[in-house]
């Protein structure tokens, strides 16, 4: 029987089934990168470090920026922190970053990893994020509050349901989920896509996916430009995200110092639809990850300067140079950063707030999780060795961009599965919109996902997963199915 003939048995009940197919491997033989894990502790560990130094250094510049250091509001500078006020450091100043929730909220996401395994779904990620108890704002308390009225993710931070799903919520704690993605930037951006709706849509979850995607290359990329290129080539280009990265780079390329890119940005970009947003609060995700590009740009690998100039671009001045250090610390490891940014940084006695993690044991618990999802993905650990799959490109993620004006979002008339031999399933789906079908993206539940609207897939073990079919019309506007699929 053809895969078509299979697909047409059951596209006339438009429902998922499960047929029982030979537990028969028939993949090729993967690529590994090897290495041991005292290598893979320095660079989560340096992660760590990096993320805690940036947030807690430039903590005494949030958002005070506007109208603080200069009077003349049409001042050419007025966007970006004088160097006069960059706050001093001293290496006890890391510390600080213990009750910041940069992260303290990252755990969350991370514990979901842990407890539910590497397959945790949108219902999962979801409840953890319902039962947290810390303060939160913006996206993350409207995505909250949805969850605890009972609406669940991903509508939770769908933009019907919140003004503030552009926000930069998810890109400041997406960091320890994305640490554990170690070389597999194809992971991090099914983790970070899915997870990121908790409280965000389109460019809101862009955020998450581009920085996730940039801390899971660093880890094996021979230089911060193939870091910067993996995010870029994690977001689609008809992205308003995609677009304003595109304008920083190419500023760079051209030449333009850093503090005339931050100004371009203000000049061409600001356009923050966050209800509590003003001139000198720009909470919108991807305005700030432009300013997290230019510190990994003109910082120019090195560690502090790239800190200096994510902080000095303002904004959300203390979250970006954290993103930033952050993937440096991985692409460099521990080792490699200067002792005065981690040796008085409190390993084993001092907890990040709500989370019952020491500094030690959130790396560790970052670990585990990270050999979880290379086991999962067909890698191995074993004896202190770690074998990790290298995986194809499969492109940007699935274009997603919230209307500027009311806007139906596409229908589907079905999304059908059915089994065929040695694990594999067929998929099949189709949808219709006034603004045309863009295109479909299949994530399959096993942190995997290509775009069609038909897909083939070869599961690599037994069980039942969570797909979920994704759906953009020509404007962006999203929809999606989520189906149980029984392969055995």
């Amino acid at each position: 029987m053809t895969r078509k003939q299979v697909i047409s048995m059951v596209m006339a009940s438009a429902m998922c089934f499960g047929v029982v197919a030979q537990p028969v491997f028939a993949a090729e033989e993967p690529t590994f990168l090897t290495y041991t894990e005292e290598e893979i502790f320095n660079k989560v560990a340096g992660g760590w470090i990096g993320e805690m130094a940036g947030v807690a250094w430039a903590a005494p510049t949030e958002f005070y920026n506007f109208g603080k250091y200069f009077e003349d509001r049409m001042h050419p500078d007025f966007f970006i922190i004088p160097e006069e006020y960059v706050p001093e450091w001293t290496p006890e100043t890391i510390n600080d970053s213990f009750d910041q929730d940069d992260l303290f909220v990252d755990c969350t996401f991370l514990n979901t990893l842990a407890d539910k395994g590497p397959y945790a779904n949108w219902k999962q990620f979801g409840e953890y994020f319902r039962d947290s108890e810390y303060w939160l704002a913006h996206a993350n308390k409207v995505g909250r509050n949805n969850l605890r009225a009972g609406i669940e993710s991903p509508w939770s931070g769908h933009y019907s349901n919140t003004l503030h799903a552009y926000d930069i919520d998810w890109q400041i704690e997406c960091d320890a989920v994305a640490m554990a993605c170690i070389g597999m930037p194809e992971v991090a951006k099914d983790i970070a896509f899915r997870a990121g709706h908790v409280m965000n849509y389109g460019d809101g979850v862009y955020g998450g996916v581009f920085v996730s995607t940039m801390y899971a290359a660093a880890y094996t990329a021979n230089s911060v430009r193939e870091i910067i290129e993996a995010g870029m080539n994690a977001i689609p280009q008809d992205s308003t995200f995609w677009q304003l990265q595109n304008d920083v780079l190419a500023n760079y390329d051209a030449g333009m110092s850093w503090e005339d890119n931050r100004t371009y940005l203000q000049e061409e970009w600001y356009v923050d639809r966050c209800p509590s947003a003003s001139a000198w609060f720009d909470i919108d995700a991807k305005f700030n990850s432009g300013m997290i590009l230019i510190g990994l740009l003109y910082g120019e690998g090195d560690f502090e300067k790239t800190m200096e100039i994510s902080m000095r671009c303002g904004g959300d001045s203390d979250c970006n140079p954290a993103s930033a250090a952050g993937i440096l610390g991985c692409y460099y490891g521990l080792d490699a950063i200067d002792d005065k940014w981690k040796s008085a940084a409190d390993w084993d006695n001092t907890e990040f707030q709500y989370t019952g993690y020491t500094l030690r044991q959130a790396v560790e618990a970052n670990m585990e999780v990270a050999k979880s999802i290379i086991i999962a993905m067909g890698g191995s650990v074993e004896n202190g060795v770690w074998n990790i799959p290298v995986m194809e490109d499969q492109g940007a993620i699935i274009l997603e961009q919230w209307p500027k004006d009311t806007n139906a979002a596409p229908e589907f008339d079905y999304v059908v599965s059915a089994n065929g031999s040695d694990l594999t399933v067929y998929f099949d789906a189709l949808a219709t919109d006034d603004d045309d079908i863009l295109e479909y993206e299949w994530f399959f539940g096993d942190l995997t996902h290509e775009k069609g609207a038909s897909a083939e897939h070869t599961y690599r073990e037994a069980g039942t997963y969570k797909v979920t079919c994704y759906v953009s019309d020509g404007r962006g506007n999203t929809s999606w199915k989520q189906i149980d699929v029984l392969v055995r």
